[in-house]
């Protein structure tokens, strides 16, 4: 097979390739099992956070954390807690005097998603208004003391916490769901393993072609040189393109 039509080829498997995994973790997702806990739907682990709970039945595992918008907040994951008017909720607002309390969510309406790098946990709750409160999960290895973060209200009732742990990190943290530690590999991981093999093995032979067959060196000897290096361009037309539409605007084929 000719080596040049070979070069080519392996390109275009490689760009697919990376096309399909980049939509793999696109759309990866965290199935809620409970209000502890969800399980990434290709596999790969379940995050818990059951053992973050208070010890203490009925009171907040972090109470009166401090916010820029000068409302304290009180959080506890899994079981409801009280403190003042906020009665068997997940989150609380407190004000300034702390005179008064405001229930933001629901243990109840605990939902779990993945945007791509952290899995968020949403809860709601509807007083005169429907609250909505947006806690973030960070997956920190060495976290092994949970910490907490409030931003307070980011926009009209939508409150926003952020809390670092290692129990955030698939698979770290106790589950009442069966082990899967006897269940192998992950098809993430599996993606992972095959793109860095695939790329290294593209890179490889794709300059061992050019250094041999075309005496290049230096930047010359990357295989299919231009078309990585048009590809920024391509994303940048696509991105402007797409901004275009959005706006309404009538696109310039010609500027693109």
């Amino acid at each position: 097979m000719n080596l040049r039509r070979l070069s080519s080829d392996i390109t275009r498997c490689i760009f697919v390739y990376f096309v399909f995994y980049l939509h793999h973790v696109w759309s990866l997702q965290c199935v809620t099992i409970g209000p502890c806990s969800c399980e990434f739907d290709d596999g790969s682990g379940i995050v818990d956070i059951s053992s973050l709970k208070s010890l203490t039945p009925g009171q907040p595992k972090f109470k009166d954390v401090g916010a820029i918008d000068m409302y304290s907040y009180s959080y506890n994951p899994c079981e409801p807690f009280t403190e003042g008017d906020c009665i068997d909720v997940s989150s609380c607002q407190i004000s300034a005097d702390g005179m008064a309390q405001y229930p933001i969510g629901d243990q109840s309406s605990a939902a779990f998603s993945y945007d791509g790098t952290d899995v968020q946990i949403f809860y709601s709750k509807f007083t005169d208004v429907e609250r909505q409160t947006f806690v973030t999960l960070k997956c920190d290895p060495s976290a092994t003391t949970p910490t907490i973060s409030a931003e307070g209200e980011q926009g009209a009732a939508q409150y926003y916490f952020t809390l670092t742990t290692n129990c955030a990190c698939a698979g770290t943290c106790a589950s009442s769901s069966p082990s899967n530690e006897d269940e192998g590999i992950s098809t993430g991981t599996i993606l992972c393993i095959l793109l860095l093999v695939g790329g290294f093995l593209y890179i490889a032979l794709g300059m061992a072609f050019m250094r041999t067959r075309r005496q290049a060196s230096g930047a010359e000897m990357i295989p299919n040189r231009n078309f990585w290096t048009a590809i920024p361009g391509l994303i940048k037309d696509g991105f402007m393109f797409t901004i275009g539409k959005i706006r309404g605007k009538k696109p310039d084929y010609n500027e693109i």
